[in-house]
């Protein structure tokens, strides 16, 4: 969404009565629920506009059923909605092509997202984290440390609240939110794009890392980049950037002189950075202080795989620059509970385990997932093609895998470079299918234990599901029902 379509929106929390909003899309899951539910308890004019029809959207209105004020227009969009509202809230997912947003525009109504007006209302401090790969786990790491450290009152904070892309607006939690507690925030490029408007950005900044991803939307890296890059854009000399040492696609944040910001680095390789993995543990080094801490062995971490670590440390930066004491630091990565679709191991089926890793969505995360196995996995791969370069995860299944399934929209695509890839040999043994259920049977027929099912698709999941969470979900059905 380009940023030059958005301004800032000033509003009084307490002023809003009579007001005309429009919020453009509310969504089969909820993208709208919390900006109407916001202005409608403040007794602004709402209405609802979504091109989906409203049977697609049952769970969402039955969840705006006691705000009977609210208007909603399903199926279309009317200019009017666009031309005489006082401000229009943007589903991220609005593509920015949309000739209503131009009509907005041209009538001179603002144009506003969620997460635009949680940054002004916000009191506490905030944690926010993006980069192309890693951004849910690593938001939920530090939201768990943070909150072990509340919890046993030894941190600078009260509350912590986590909210953002992961999910969970915190709209409708801003009334319990003050200046003493923290809200931790996952970003994506299409909420940081809005974002630049406000000129406001979080004081603590975390950029996983960097690759190529949604160019069916940003279509340049360089913009997809530019998007990224307001997570420190207005940060301040006494604000952090926290990022990744290792990664090509971070270098130029060391050297970038439009970083503002303190720097904190993380890497899986070892010292000179900030915090980093030596000898099978997590060490860091405090900023107040300068001292050396272990933290945690890599033997004692809740979740596998090298990214895993890797984003374990950047939460781990995180806690350092709270000052919080190391055995907090170790409670909380041990008390992080895994989140759904991300390696989750789903069930183990005579003996074979079957991984869901749905929200694998770009060929960089799923080759996390492939190597995080040993022994050779089956691998289902595919979906909707956002645009992305398939070379090295391809060359990489070839080498390390025991089969790959293609299925999706990018199917025949993949399976035609595997077969070029692979050439005279026997294995990977390659399979194309039509439809999830085919691929997880396909995959138990071949499979043989200990074998590894992994379900790390490489793409989007829009061609035949609505999201990554829809696709996991069926994922586990269908392997529940293996005999």
């Amino acid at each position: 969404m380009s940023a030059e379509l958005f301004e800032r929106f000033s509003l009084d929390p307490n002023r809003l009565a009579g007001k005309r909003i429009t919020v453009m899309g509310l969504g089969r899951f909820g993208g709208g629920l919390a900006a109407a539910r916001f202005f409608a308890e403040r007794r602004a004019q709402v209405i609802v506009t979504d091109l989906a029809q409203p049977d697609t959207l049952e769970q969402s209105l039955q969840k705006l059923a006691d705000l009977p004020d609210i208007i909603f227009h399903l199926g279309r969009h009317l200019p009017d909605d666009f031309t005489a509202a006082e401000a229009v809230v943007v589903n991220p997912a609005v593509p920015p092509s949309s000739p209503f947003l131009a009509l907005a525009r041209q009538a001179k109504v603002p144009l506003t997202t969620e997460i635009n007006i949680f940054f002004q209302l916000c009191p506490a401090k905030i944690v926010g984290v993006t980069g192309s790969n890693g951004k849910s786990t690593t938001t939920a790491m530090i939201a768990s440390i943070l909150s072990a450290a509340a919890d046993a009152g030894q941190g600078p904070f009260g509350q912590v609240f986590l909210g953002g892309n992961i999910g969970h607006s915190l709209l409708g939690e801003l009334e319990q939110i003050t200046a003493d507690d923290v809200a931790v925030l996952e970003l994506s490029s299409f909420q940081l794009e809005a974002l630049a408007a406000e000129q406001i950005c979080p004081q603590i900044a975390v950029w996983t890392n960097f690759s190529p991803n949604h160019l069916d939307r940003h279509a340049t890296l360089e913009a997809y980049r530019r998007a990224k890059e307001n997570i420190y854009r207005f940060q301040g000399p006494d604000d952090l950037l926290i990022y990744n040492a290792d990664d090509a696609g971070s270098e130029f944040l060391r050297s970038d002189r439009k970083v503002p910001a303190r720097r904190m680095t993380f890497s899986l390789k070892g010292l000179p950075a900030d915090c980093y993995l030596a000898d099978g543990w997590l060490r860091v080094q405090y900023p107040q202080t300068n001292r050396m801490e272990k933290v945690l062995c890599t033997d004692d971490m809740p979740v596998r795989g090298d990214h895993n670590i890797a984003n374990a440390l950047a939460a781990v930066c995180v806690a350092a620059e709270a000052n919080l004491p190391s055995e907090i630091i170790t409670g909380g990565l041990k008390g992080f509970k895994p989140l759904p679709h991300r390696l989750e191991l789903i069930a183990s089926v005579a003996g074979v385990d079957y991984y869901d890793d749905s929200i694998a969505t770009t060929p960089e995360s799923a080759l996390l997932g492939l190597n995080s196995f040993d022994n050779p996995p089956i691998i289902i791969l595919g979906g909707k093609d956002k645009g992305a370069e398939f070379d090295t995860l391809l060359t990489a299944c070839i080498r390390k895998a025991y089969g790959v399934i293609c299925l999706g929209q990018t199917r025949q695509k993949l399976f035609e470079k595997l077969l070029e890839l692979r050439g005279s040999a026997q294995q990977p043994y390659l399979l194309e299918v039509e439809t999830l259920e085919q691929a997880v049977k396909a995959a138990a027929a071949l499979a043989n234990p200990p074998q590894v099912v992994l379900l790390s698709p490489g793409c989007a999941s829009y061609d035949m599901f609505t999201n990554f969470d829809h696709r996991g979900r069926r994922f586990a059905q269908i392997v529940r029902t293996l005999p």
